[in-house]
């Protein structure tokens, strides 16, 4: 796949092999119609500052292991008081996921004040965070199940908001950790970007035993993909990623 951006002499002016599936989750449609425009303007050296500005981007998307940010710059918060709303986030792109990973961003959470240190995702040494899939039909668990990988303890909980996991443990991860990784080849998800998903804590998302809790916390959560859309050829991105 080539740029080919002729010289007024018909010489070639530019050109730069790249990968079209990553060019395509990286670009902004805005940034396309610009260069599409300057282009026919005849203003070359914009357009060439901005193809190398595009090529940068593409670099960047390519070096982050197959996993896809999916929350967001903004990131998304848990409170351990409430159903947290406000940081909803949708998949990056349609496909097949088969893990995430949390990122820690600010604050913490706390389900004991007084009695329990703060922490970053739960209580003491357990887990109370969780990620789920709101849906109208029901809201339900992606992270963690009994099935994920590190996870060694998942003790469940009824609940009409779908925090199905009241707490977990991990062989790998605390509960101040700065990222946790929760793989789970064996039970692959189907997302649609406009899928809705949040994190939640799960005594503030079925607002069970809060009295003597407090705090927010935020983080970064990337998707997994089963096939990372970014190193494919065209076709098989239209056919796979779209």
């Amino acid at each position: 796949f080539f740029f080919n951006f002729p010289h007024k002499n018909s010489r070639p002016y530019f050109s730069q092999q790249v990968n079209p599936a990553s060019l395509l989750l990286a670009l902004d449609r805005s940034i396309l119609l610009t260069a599409y425009k300057e282009y026919f303007a005849s203003d070359m050296c914009s357009v060439i500052l901005m193809i190398f500005a595009l090529l940068l981007q593409v670099i960047g998307s390519a070096a982050d292991e197959g996993w896809q940010l999916a929350s967001g710059t903004a990131g998304a918060c848990f409170s351990a008081t409430s159903f947290a709303t406000g940081y909803e986030f949708n998949a990056p792109y349609a496909g097949e996921i088969i893990g995430a990973k949390l990122v820690y961003r600010s604050g913490e959470v706390n389900c004991g004040v007084g009695v329990r240190e703060a922490t970053y995702w739960g209580c003491d040494n357990y887990f109370l965070s969780e990620l789920i899939k709101q849906d109208a039909a029901g809201n339900s668990v992606f992270y963690p199940t009994s099935s994920t990988d590190t996870v060694t303890t998942v003790n469940p909980m009824g609940c009409d908001n779908g925090c199905t996991v009241h707490s977990w443990l991990s062989d790998t991860y605390d509960s101040n950790s700065n990222e946790i990784i929760l793989m789970d080849a064996s039970t692959p998800y189907v997302v649609d970007e406009s899928d809705i998903f949040s994190l939640q804590y799960s005594e503030g998302c079925c607002g069970v035993s809060t009295s003597d809790n407090a705090g927010e916390a935020c983080a970064d959560v990337y998707f997994y993909y089963s096939v990372d859309c970014s190193t494919l050829d065209l076709d098989t991105f239209l056919s796979s990623c779209s």
